[in-house]
């Protein structure tokens, strides 16, 4: 008698032919391959059922219907490094801020799922190492620049700046300023420097140089964070030593002033000083502005990012606001100003064609909060 018996084997007048085929296929279907109708069968009570043969490829597994599965091996690493990182963290071994740093990183995820697509079906162990490999070097790159150091084992560094004034027709200060807190301020009384100030900077990086130009009679300052270890994209990484700079300008110079601010805090009084053209560029952060209270005429222009910044008119000065503001911007006009337009306002007393002191602000809001006041008036919402 066979071992496996079919569920469609019977003794009718189909005669031995077909007993000798229904026979010949249960025997087949006890080895696992089934009746050439696609009848299924099942083995008798106290049979061996089938085992599959285990696939022979390493990152791959059997599954319940018998075929292979690629196995990633990439995810289940990163997984244990962040189990690790946790635990380290849990134990006090490392400060919870490396996290911050860690999501600068959040790129390199892109990187990794299309080496997943593209080498890990054929080579997974390839495509976790050179992953793997990527994630390292970007993480030692980061701490060469100053990230991933706790705030105790970031120390500061300050030197002094004094820029002298030059004859020229026409003198521009660039202040391009990445993190840390910012104070701009005038001179008690004017002299020989036009920029005096103390500039802080983390020690193992390039003392900050001011840079000056001079050509077709155009006097030209720059004041930058440096490149290395900070200035452009670095300074994100110095969030935890906040370098100051306190900055003062000559108030008996014309001249024209351009600061970029990033993710800092900036105080800029330029009341006392006399500024044709301001050009003021906001990040992240908050930011306080006095504007000019005798400089004749100042235009301003104003992009403000991310930040919170308050900008302050001084008693006297006849402003003009034109407003550009995105959807989700907030945007907070003083009682001082009366509105002339869809996006103009202006100061009522003085009334801007009125004043001796005029000032002229294009002002362009993305996802900030920003509120404009007067020294004469208080800010409503």
């Amino acid at each position: 008698m066979d071992q496996y018996t079919d569920s469609t084997h019977s003794t009718d007048s189909a005669g031995p032919e077909r007993a000798h085929a229904s026979s010949g296929a249960g025997t087949n279907m006890g080895t696992g391959m089934g009746t050439s109708t696609g009848t299924p069968t099942r083995p008798l009570s106290g049979a061996t059922p089938p085992v599959a043969r285990p696939y022979a490829y390493y990152g791959y597994r059997v599954g319940w219907d018998g075929r292979p599965h690629r196995v990633s091996v990439l995810w289940p690493l990163l997984l244990i490094l962040a189990g690790v990182v946790l635990l380290l963290n849990n134990l006090g071994y490392l400060d919870w801020h490396i996290w911050a740093d860690v999501w600068r990183l959040w790129p390199l995820v892109l990187v990794i799922i299309g080496l997943d697509i593209l080498l890990g079906r054929r080579r997974p162990v390839l495509s976790a190492l050179i992953a793997l490999t990527l994630l390292g070097a970007a993480i030692a790159f980061l701490y060469t620049v100053g990230g991933f150091q706790t705030p105790a084992s970031t120390s500061l560094a300050q030197i002094p700046l004094d820029v002298p004034v030059r004859q020229a027709d026409s003198t521009r200060v660039y202040i391009d300023f990445g993190t840390g807190n910012l104070t701009v301020d005038s001179m008690r009384e004017g002299g020989a420097s036009l920029v005096t100030g103390i500039l802080e900077y983390p020690q193992g990086s390039p003392a900050p140089q001011p840079q000056i130009n001079i050509a077709d009679q155009t006097y030209e300052v720059h004041l930058r964070q440096a490149e290395w270890g900070g200035g452009g994209w670095w300074p994100l990484f110095w969030h935890n030593s906040n370098p100051d700079w306190s900055l003062r300008l000559n108030p008996r110079v014309s001249m024209d002033l351009n600061i970029d601010v990033g993710a800092s805090r900036a105080d800029l009084n330029l009341k006392d000083l006399k500024v044709g053209r301001l050009d003021l560029n906001l990040g992240a952060g908050d930011t306080t502005v006095i504007f000019p209270a005798e400089a004749g005429s100042t235009t301003a222009t104003i992009n403000a990012g991310v930040a919170h910044s308050e900008l302050i008119i001084p008693p006297g000065v006849g402003a003009r606001i034109k407003v550009s503001s995105s959807p989700v911007a907030e945007l907070d006009i003083g009682a001082a100003f009366v509105k002339k337009g869809d996006d103009l306002y202006e100061t009522r007393s003085p009334g801007y064609e009125q004043a001796v002191n005029k000032l002229d602000i294009d002002l362009n809001v993305g996802a900030a909060r920003v509120t404009v006041t007067s020294a004469t008036g208080q800010s409503t919402k």
